[in-house]
Formats: structure tokens, C-alpha cells, sequence
């Protein structure tokens, strides 16, 4: 689960840079009611039409030196992360009457939209009022999955636009969804500068060649961001790398990582988790193995399901200032577990697979709506979805489409096809999405696994699972959902390790590296097993509140 939420961001940063590329550029702010009207084609960028006063425009290079000379910290950048997310405020059905929302400039909006006769051209009506500046704007998208058109409102008034050239597919979407409007809370040039602050600062410390380690400031900045927005604490601790001795690890036994880099916090914030990576231990012809799904970086060698000398890995661990918990297995599952049905599903049929970017999202989205942090919403997850399908239909394929095909039965359609299939069969597009992933679907690069199922897939091969392992898809589960299994050692008739706890000594489990101690939630260890477990899990924060039974 590794690239989720940077996924997210990555698709926001290319969209809104390509929405903008297209967009209507700002008009002079004057006083007194303009109306305005539009007409937009096919794609909704084109032509504009009876527009008045003239208007300015920067050029990218004077937008790129901008952005170049606005310095802004990495703890603010990671707080504002959120803030060039299209919000969805309104939907516009046709000829369903007015739609009412405040904006961040003008505090009144009112919207409606009109349709042909035979749909293909839709006439939106926006009016706006009482501006709090006459210096700023809002700035809007209106989407469907098949096109979309950018407006930056400046002025109060009325305002057309005509919206033509729509297929039968396109139709349908909006018959059934409505033109989905969404406003961004800053101006296209803020936005693209924020997007480039926090873009840059997801990546490593660079002086000629890339350095694996996290700087200090981008590892305390995530930190505070932990504890505003996911109520976790990570306090500091001396980073003493504790080799355990080989014989007191046994295959199955779990390693949790957190890496302090925007990433992994991203990841906790998104699933309600301590932890953004997984990996687990497996003895191979006498030698001791750190195996794992993971994906080739500035900080790991190496791409794919893997594995790596237990030694060689803990050197690499620190190396990426991973902060690392080691979670052994108890008496009871380290009895019930096959070693060598484990051994064998690595070698036979794991080991070499690419990591699971076919199914990443799904272990994640298993509700309508209760899996999507503020201010993200399933209505920008479906036309994001499409946009960046225009942008880039291979990647798209990769992380969405596919497994879209996959749940429809269907091969080869994109994100709006899909999403017409599913209304012609009764399915609407956030059931789709939350339908629950199966362990046995096979994807054209073979199975497909991210770091936390990959471990739990080789428990339910090794028999942890019991008789429920064929009513337990394993590929629902993120990384919380692994920790929180009732598998691990309690240390209630042995102690930790002596050095674990003089380093750590309030945890309840001992801590192998890293800068900063990390606490497990109160699920930890907890939760016992069930038929369809974590098909249907919420995961808003702060509370991330979840059924007994989801």
C-alpha cells in the first residue's frame, strides 16, 4: 500500500496542469453585473466567444519562475496538501431547476442546465453575488466522465456557457449523475505552485546523486502531520538498529514499517494506519529472508515481490530510515503455520511478480463513500478517473481500468466505457468500485499484490486463516487490517527482548529501528478472524470509526 495516496496527488498534479493548460484564462476584474457566455467543444476547452474586456494571461515560463521563487515549508505544504483538491459542491441535472453553494469569493452561486432535444448540447446558467474582493475569484470545473471545461469567476453576474458535441455515452453519464461541478480554493497559478511545493517535496534529498535517507525537517514536518490530522503521536527515540539473533525469527513472523517521507503518512491518514509498508520473514533452504512486494526507488534496490538476507534487508531498512516494529507470530500461529505451503507459494508462484498496482485502490475503497478523506469525493475519483485516462490510458489501465474490466467481465474499456457499462447492467460507479477484489483473479502480468496482502496472502496459504480462507479475500486488507489480527506474540509468558526494553520499554512489542517510536492503535492484535472480513470498512478520519463486522 505503499503508493496510494501519492498516486492520488500524482493524478491531481497532472490534471490540474492539464485542465489549466486548457482553461479560460482570467478576466480584469470591473465593477457592475458581464454577462458572459461561452461556447466549449467536444473536449470543453475550446473556443471563447463575446467575451469583454480583453484578458490577461501569464505565460508558463513567467507561472514557472513564480512558482520557482515562492518558498513555502514542508510542514506547510503537507497541511495544505489538501487545498488543490477540487471540492464537489454542486451537480447539475438537466433541466432539474437551480442548484445553490457558497464560494470562496463570491457567497452566492446558482447554477442550473439545459438540455436539446436530443441531449447533445447543454446550456449551463451560472449567476454569482456579493464578492467578499474585488481582487479574487473562484475557480471552477465542471466534469462529466467524457469531457470537462475550467472557469475562473472574477466578475458578478450572469454567466453562459454552452456546452456541444456529446456522444450517446456522454448522455447517459449526465442523465444519470449530472454534470459535476467542483470548485478549487485557490487561483490556477496558486495552485499550480502549491502542486509543485508539495511535489518536490516527496522526493529525496538530491546533491548530485539521490540519497536513500529521509532529511530531518521532511521527517519531523510528517510527524506534526500525524498528530494534526490522524491523532497519532511518534515521539523521538534513539535510533539503535536491534539485530535480532536469527533463531529468534520464524517464518511468518511480521515486520511493520513506517517511513516518514509524505508518503507513508499520506498512506496512514488515507487508511487509518500506524503502518505503510508490511513485510515478513520466510527460512529458504536454511537462510534467513526479509520477503516482501515493494517497488523499485530512490531508497530499494529492487522491484517487485522479492526477497532479501534477513542482515543485507536490516541495512537497507536503515539506510531508508524506515522506522521498524517486529511482530512475532504467537506460540499458536507459529504452530498452525505450514512453513513449507508458505515456501512454496514465494518460490513457486510469488516471487518475480511485479507489485500489485492492478488492485492498490481496491484494498482500500470498500464503501459508497466512507473511504474518500475530505475534500476528496467519489464524484472527483470518477472524472479524475477519466481525465487522467485521456492523459495517460496505460497507467490508467494499469492502476483502475483493468480491474474495472475485471469486475465487469468486459476487456479493453476505459474508464468511461466502463463506467456506461455498469449503468446498463444496474451497477452504479461507486458499487463498482467498492466491489470486493478476489485473491484468484488473474490479471495479464499474473496476480497482483501490494505489500500488505502479499504478507497475509502467504498466511491464508500457510493455513492461518483456517477454514475461512475461502471466505476471506485477503486483497480488502490494508495494512491496519493486517496488524489488527489476533496473530502476534502478546509477551504475556515470555519478555521482550532486553534491549527492546530498555529502548522502548511502554510497548508492548519491540521496535527494531528508526528515529521516532511508533504505537500501534488499540486494534492491535485484536480481532479475530470472520467470513468477508474487511470487504465493507470504512476509514474516515480522525476517529476512523469501523463496524464489529465490516
Amino acid at each position: 500500500m505503499r503508493s496510494l495516496p501519492f498516486f492520488c496527488i500524482v493524478l491531481v498534479i497532472v490534471s490540474v496542469c492539464h485542465l489549466s493548460a486548457g482553461a479560460t484564462p482570467p478576466a480584469l476584474p470591473l465593477f457592475g453585473d458581464q454577462v458572459v457566455k461561452r461556447e466549449i467543444g467536444v473536449e470543453g476547452v475550446s473556443t471563447l466567444i463575446e467575451e469583454s474586456p480583453a484578458r490577461v494571461r501569464k505565460t508558463p515560463v513567467e507561472i514557472a519562475q513564480k512558482m520557482l521563487q515562492k518558498k513555502t515549508t514542508y510542514a506547510d505544504a503537507m497541511h495544505n496538501v489538501v487545498d488543490f483538491i477540487p471540492k464537489h459542491v454542486a451537480t447539475l441535472h438537466p433541466n432539474g431547476g437551480e442548484v445553490s453553494w457558497k464560494g470562496r469569493c463570491f457567497a452566492s452561486y446558482s447554477a442550473s442546465v439545459e438540455t436539446s432535444h436530443d441531449g447533445s448540447e447543454w446550456a449551463i446558467t451560472v449567476k454569482n453575488d456579493h464578492s467578499s474582493s474585488l481582487l479574487c475569484s473562484d475557480l471552477f470545473l465542471f466534469a462529466t466522465v467524457e469531457s470537462w471545461h475550467v472557469e475562473d469567476y472574477f466578475l458578478h453576474g450572469t454567466h453562459h456557457i454552452t456546452w456541444k458535441g456529446h456522444g450517446n455515452d456522454s448522455v447517459l453519464d449526465v442523465g444519470q449523475y449530472g454534470i459535476r461541478v467542483f470548485v478549487v480554493d485557490e487561483s490556477i497559478k496558486e495552485v499550480l505552485a502549491d502542486l509543485f511545493d508539495v511535489a518536490k517535496l516527496f522526493f529525496p534529498e538530491y546533491d548530485g546523486k539521490w540519497h536513500p535517507a529521509v532529511p530531518d525537517f521532511v521527517a519531523e514536518a510528517n510527524v506534526e502531520f500525524l498528530k494534526d490530522e490522524v491523532n497519532m503521536t511518534m515521539q523521538k527515540r534513539d535510533d539503535v538498529v536491534i539485530e535480532l539473533d536469527e533463531s529468534e525469527i520464524r517464518s511468518g513472523d511480521f515486520f511493520g514499517i513506517i517511513r516518514l517521507d509524505g508518503l507513508d503518512p499520506l498512506l496512514a491518514f488515507g487508511m487509518g494506519s500506524a503502518l505503510g509498508h508490511s513485510v515478513v520473514a520466510m527460512w529458504i533452504n536454511g537462510t534467513l529472508y526479509v520477503c516482501e512486494s515493494q517497488v523499485k526507488s530512490s531508497y530499494w534496490p529492487a522491484n517487485g515481490i522479492q526477497r532479501t538476507p534477513y542482515k543485507q534487508w536490516l541495512q537497507q531498512a536503515h539506510a531508508a530510515d524506515y522506522n521498524v516494529v517486529f511482530l512475532p507470530l504467537s506460540e499458536e500461529m507459529r504452530a498452525k503455520f505450514d512453513e513449507q505451503a508458505a515456501v512454496d507459494f514465494f518460490v513457486n508462484t510469488a516471487e518475480g511478480l511485479d507489485y500489485g498496482f492492478h488492485n492498490l485502490l481496491f484494498t482500500w475503497i470498500d464503501t459508497v463513500q466512507d473511504n474518500y478523506p475530505p475534500p476528496l469525493s467519489w464524484q472527483l475519483v470518477q472524472t479524475g478517473f477519466a481525465i487522467f485516462d485521456t492523459i495517460s490510458p496505460s497507467l490508467a489501465d494499469l492502476v483502475w481500468n483493468d480491474a474495472l474490466n475485471m469486475r465487469l467481465g468486459t476487456k479493453g474499456l476505459n474508464t468511461a466505457q466502463a463506467t456506461i457499462e455498469a449503468e446498463k447492467r444496474g451497477i452504479n460507479f461507486t458499487s463498482l468500485l467498492a466491489m470486493p477484489e478476489q485473491d484468484d483473479w488473474v490479471y495479464e502480468n499474473g496476480l497482483n499484490m501490494v505489500c500488505d496482502v502479499f504478507v497475509l496472502r502467504t498466511y491464508k496459504e500457510a493455513g492461518l486463516f483456517g477454514d475461512l480462507a475461502d471466505s476471506i479475500q485477503v486483497t480488502e486488507f490494508t495494512d491496519w487490517g493486517l496488524y489488527s489480527l489476533n496473530f502476534f506474540e502478546t509477551y504475556t509468558t515470555k519478555e521482550r527482548p532486553k534491549q527492546c526494553q530498555e529502548l522502548d520499554p511502554d510497548l508492548p512489542y519491540c521496535q527494531l529501528m528508526g528515529k521516532y517510536r511508533i504505537r500501534l492503535d488499540d486494534t492491535y492484535n485484536s480481532i479475530t478472524p470472520y467470513a468477508h472480513m474487511r470487504e465493507k470498512c470504512p476509514s474516515l478520519a480522525p476517529d476512523y470509526f469501523r463496524p464489529a463486522d465490516c
